[in-house]
């Protein structure tokens, strides 16, 4: 059995493998424009699973499905490939979306307690509690980038996908700055606009960050952790089993299509770990 074997036989055009490539900067957003509708639609089924709260776990997985098909420029039938990532994984993603928000309170009340409270004896103390806190939930958000990319393409159980985003949290450094660098620009820039004139710049912030925001954070995770997982995960594995699916490879663009034709991502899944 080869590393991948479970298949969402999602149809698409795929690139030629003759056409030359942007890089970087440059590919990021060639692709994300490309599919800019697609994550617009896709984001709207994830903002009424997210109503909830309890559940946007599964809202989460959905997007995260479609953004990752974005990403390696494949095609996806929305609303069926956001259900059905759902339905193949929502053992996985409910109870993992409600553990990390209960983890993300648990932060947001010890800052509180840390910033307002009276039970430190000294500043020092609290800068020590403050900076230990702060180190821990940049840990647990770079670990959060990986969960569900782990989750849509292995068959990972719950335990796995956590151990593995938080080894990924410390070996994918360079792409963890870069999403969490450019997520913290988009934060500033929103504050800096509400410090200005918050009646202009509240309404504006308000729609951005509800209608266009999750999905682009979304496409930037997605796009920013795959070449991760393949360093740390795909291409050890079949740098001893060089014969392990083949087609499969060949539609993940991990190889080259030796008749020259286009390829078909389809989504997939294993149990090894890092």
């Amino acid at each position: 059995m080869g590393l991948f074997f479970r298949n969402y036989d999602t149809p698409g055009k795929g690139v030629s493998k003759n056409e030359p490539k942007k890089r970087g900067f440059f590919r990021f957003f060639e692709l994300y424009f490309r599919s800019f509708w697609k994550l617009i639609s896709a984001q709207f089924w994830y903002i009424l699973l997210c109503l909830p709260v309890v559940t946007c776990g599964l809202g989460e997985v959905g997007l995260a499905y479609i953004s990752r098909m974005a990403a390696v420029d494949k095609h996806t039938f929305v609303t069926s490939d956001f259900f059905d990532a759902i339905k193949k994984n929502w053992k996985r993603a409910l109870p993992l979306g409600i553990i990390n928000l209960l983890i993300t309170l648990v932060f947001a009340a010890n800052l509180y307690i840390i910033i307002y409270s009276t039970i430190f004896a000294s500043q020092t103390a609290r800068a020590v509690m403050l900076a230990v806190t702060l180190f821990l939930f940049v840990l647990f958000s770079f670990a959060r980038f990986y969960q569900n990319m782990l989750m849509i393409t292995f068959d990972f159980k719950l335990g796995t996908i956590i151990k593995n985003s938080f080894l990924f949290a410390t070996l994918g450094i360079k792409h963890n700055l870069i999403i969490g660098g450019t997520l913290l620009l988009c934060y500033f820039a929103a504050y800096w606009a509400l410090s200005i004139n918050i009646t202009i710049a509240l309404p504006i912030v308000i729609i951005l960050g509800v209608f266009l925001f999750p999905s682009f954070r979304s496409f930037l995770i997605q796009f920013n952790v795959f070449p991760e997982i393949k360093k740390y995960i795909i291409d050890p594995y079949y740098n001893e089993h060089p014969d392990d699916d083949i087609e499969k490879r060949r539609e993940l663009g991990l190889i080259e299509d030796e008749d020259n034709q286009d390829t078909v991502f389809e989504d997939t899944h294993d149990s090894n770990e890092v």
